[in-house]
């Protein structure tokens, strides 16, 4: 198939897209949807990448512990594919992590500014690439999906302006939600987050609310599920002369808050808004849920 070097769309399930040999030579190929690095194989090294400059739509590139060196990362030269719009990152979790060899891979996997949605999966290295705290070098990213990395500290979400969507999953170094990791804040932190989901997070206690009440104005979804530790949400520590009065700088947009599996949490009332259409909190227990002018509550304590 790398014969057809005039190539410019192959219309087949992903998993196809990974069994090329020699992909490369498809230099005018504008979507590559999966490249799976292999160790012996070759015609599936990063290098293969390199001379792909038309790839737009998505691209997942798996099986990264294959990486030998930070200068095959480097190859690939994601940061000239500027009509790239969703990037996936994904290395085995199975594998003898290399700490050190897995953080210089990633920095040198930095993206062209113009990417929309980028996730990272089970990365081992102890912290977060450089490019994914500079504002200019992510300047356009919506959407981040951050999956059983491995890094003592978080990038700080605040700086970025354009951020529409942030999910955090599998991450056992978090303990907090804010804090440090909103960076510095400003006027322009958290304006335009939609949708936030925190997912399996083992050892997350409490989502920080100080000095956060002006933040997450276009909240419509949060969603919080199976973080055994949680016990304490941002709008659950405000204070005010009513309930009302407490609550309305947080979250006036939010549409469906759920909560599942958050055993130590004892749910505050809930943000004061009238946009407010779906609530599901489950527990071992039982769940309560709200859908519009519908409300059931199953033995729910």
């Amino acid at each position: 198939m790398s014969r057809l070097v005039n190539l410019r769309h192959l219309l087949s399930h992903k998993e196809l897209h990974c069994k090329i040999p020699g992909v490369g030579k498809m230099k005018f190929l504008q979507e590559l949807r999966k490249f799976q690095v292999r160790k012996h194989d070759i015609g599936f090294e990063l290098r293969e990448l390199e001379e792909l400059k038309e790839l737009g739509g998505s691209l997942s590139i798996c099986n990264l512990e294959n990486v030998k060196t930070k200068g095959d990362a480097a190859r690939a030269k994601l940061m000239l594919k500027d009509k790239l719009d969703k990037l996936k990152l994904v290395w085995d979790s199975q594998r003898n992590r290399k700490p050190t060899l897995e953080a210089d891979v990633l920095e040198s996997l930095r993206p062209h500014p113009n990417l929309r949605e980028l996730c990272i999966k089970d990365h081992g290295g102890s912290t977060y690439p450089t490019w994914l705290r500079a504002d200019s070098s992510i300047k356009m990213l919506k959407s981040l999906h951050l999956h059983g990395v491995s890094w003592t500290t978080l990038p700080p979400f605040g700086h970025m302006s354009h951020l529409m969507e942030l999910k955090l999953e599998k991450i056992s170094s978090m303990h907090q939600f804010g804090g440090t990791e909103f960076g510095h804040i400003t006027d322009r932190s958290f304006q335009k987050l939609a949708v936030l989901k925190l997912t399996d997070m083992p050892q997350l206690e409490k989502w920080v609310g100080e000095d956060t009440q002006r933040l997450f104005h276009q909240l419509r979804k949060l969603a919080i599920t199976n973080c055994p530790k949680l016990t304490e949400l941002s709008f659950s520590v405000c204070t005010g002369s009513s309930p009302q009065d407490s609550n309305t700088t947080w979250f006036p947009n939010l549409r469906e808050l759920v909560i599942e599996a958050c055993p130590q949490l004892s749910l505050p009332p809930l943000p004061h808004t009238s946009t407010i259409d779906h609530v599901s909190v489950q527990t071992t227990e039982g769940c309560f849920s709200y859908h519009r002018k519908d409300l059931v509550i199953d033995a729910y304590n």
